[in-house]
């Protein structure tokens, strides 16, 4: 999906709309491109061990995942403790697990968990919950929370306030907001636009 984002938009990675109507370009370009989201991927499970080997706290391993002159937000904290939850859990797998489900396919098939979970919440019940914790932003928030929480328990701070700033919308660049926007739009196979939509919603009093 990224991908798609990229070939309608060409101008973020500084190419000309028209290398799309050569073909032998537009491979070289698609094979790039899938090379570098491979190679990023890769980065950033070495990093995720590297933070849990050193102990590192969750602002540091937010500002060493940070690629492309991007922002740590609030979001990236929720999102990066549950990242470094499931580094944990299938670091502990045996070899033969971990040669049957590669990491990210791990990462996927739990959020995949986690989507199912909060869809099963329905109707009624659902909406009465919400209601209830409408002061900390639903499921999606206080569920990520709760893992900023642990984490932060799990290791203990050793940043400084820089790596601790929080940035908004404002005070990032364009690249990022319009690619946090194309990312906010995508949609899996389950889970509904109902839910997709708090998932985006950011996450509120995190602890310091």
């Amino acid at each position: 999906m990224l991908r798609a984002y990229f070939e309608k938009n060409l101008e973020a990675l500084g190419l000309p709309t028209a290398c799309k109507k050569d073909p032998a370009d537009w491979a070289m370009i698609k094979s790039a491109v899938n090379h570098e989201l491979s190679q990023m991927r890769a980065a950033m499970k070495s990093k995720l061990d590297l933070a849990i080997k050193n102990r590192d706290d969750l602002y540091v391993l937010t500002v060493a995942l940070m690629m492309y002159d991007m922002k740590p937000k609030y979001e990236h904290w929720g999102r990066l403790a549950f990242l470094r939850d499931c580094a944990k859990t299938w670091n502990n797998r045996s070899a033969t697990d971990k040669k049957k489900l590669a990491f990210w396919d791990f990462v996927d098939g739990e959020l995949s968990k986690l989507r199912a979970c909060f869809k099963a919440i329905a109707g009624k019940d659902r909406r009465v919950e919400e209601a209830s914790c409408a002061h900390d932003g639903g499921y999606y928030d206080r569920f990520f929370a709760s893992l900023v929480a642990k984490d932060l328990d799990a290791y203990a701070i050793n940043s400084g306030e820089l790596a601790r700033t929080i940035y908004t919308n404002e005070s990032v660049s364009d690249l990022q907001r319009n690619i946090e926007k194309v990312v906010g739009t995508f949609m899996t196979d389950d889970i509904d636009s109902a839910a997709a939509a708090q998932n985006e919603a950011p996450v509120e009093d995190l602890p310091e």
